[in-house]
């Protein structure tokens, strides 16, 4: 069973959602469905500083499913949610049917299908090398996206002097980085508006060439 969407902001990207305590494991909170949410990373990060308050899934049993909104049924179904480390895998044991109340228009309005990639790509990376996307965000923009590869790569979200150091072999700061990975999710928001590159990088130490899956979009 996979979720449908967070159950804060309603992205619909199952690659994407995560499971919450709402009341945090290390302070003696449980896996009982009372204590847990599902969320996109974005909304994940706001419930954690407190920031939001996210139904949990034992609240959502009374939700119709999407495509049964004329009907009167609904239904939560839940198994599998144990131990002490619940993470980004466990949400696909839930089943959550959505509200219609909870779609404001302005969400629905900025929701992109799920395979609406601004960018996909395929290609080989060898051993030190490296390709980069050049993209333009807005503030408040979100780049979200997944990255596949059958060897580990690095990724980044670099702006143009961060890229002209990675070019040149110096240091460099990203805005978002995940390292030697064979899959990540692309979770990025811009808090500036400008020209913002995404690379994928082969470890020069590595043996083989890598084959990687880019998948981009931006969302508001």
């Amino acid at each position: 069973m996979r979720a449908g969407e967070c159950l804060h902001c309603h992205e619909d990207d199952i690659r994407l959602l995560e499971v919450h305590h709402i009341k945090p494991f290390a302070d003696g909170g449980s896996n009982n469905p009372t204590n847990l949410s599902v969320l996109c990373p974005n909304c994940h990060r706001k419930a954690q500083k407190g920031l939001i308050k996210p139904p949990s899934i034992a609240d959502m049993k009374t939700m119709p499913r999407k495509d049964e909104r004329s009907n009167s049924g609904s239904k939560v179904e839940q198994s599998r949610i144990s131990g002490p480390n619940v993470g980004f895998h466990t949400a696909r044991d839930v089943t959550i049917y959505q509200s219609p109340q909870s779609i404001s228009p302005q969400s629905a309005e900025h929701r992109k299908p799920l395979d609406d990639w601004e960018i996909d790509e395929e290609f080989s990376l060898e051993p030190d090398g490296w390709r980069f996307f050049e993209l333009e965000l807005r503030v408040g923009e979100k780049l979200s996206g997944v990255v596949e590869a059958d060897e580990d790569v690095s990724c980044y979200v670099l702006g143009p002097n961060s890229l002209q150091s990675f070019e040149d072999g110096d240091d460099f700061n990203p805005y978002w980085e995940s390292e030697d990975v064979t899959k990540t999710r692309v979770a990025f928001k811009a808090k500036s508006g400008h020209k913002f590159y995404f690379v994928v990088y082969r470890d020069a130490d590595a043996d083989e060439d890598a084959s990687v899956s880019v998948k981009l979009r931006t969302e508001k």
